[in-house]
């Protein structure tokens, strides 16, 4: 079982990506991210016992998707999904 998350940071600034995702408590291997995130727009972490997929918007489709965004409640805390 894993998230996929995107991160709506500029995919020229993956460096500020991961300081995100260590900021929430992610574990990953930075330099190994970070080659990731600049070859491919798109690296894994482990919060917790969870993997996550993390994918920067590098395709046009992103911007699409982010207008379907929604906010539901998850464990009574707000989050933001895209509506299928």
């Amino acid at each position: 079982m894993d998230v996929d998350l995107t991160l709506f940071v500029a995919p020229e600034k993956p460096s500020e990506c991961l300081r995100l995702l260590q900021e929430v408590g992610c574990q990953l291997e930075a330099s190994r991210a970070l080659f990731s995130l600049q070859e491919h727009g798109y690296c894994q972490a482990l919060l917790r016992t969870l993997r996550v997929d993390v994918l920067l918007p590098t395709l046009p489709f992103y911007e699409t998707a982010r207008k379907r965004r929604r906010e539901v409640a998850l464990g009574g805390q707000p989050i933001i999904i895209w509506d299928a």
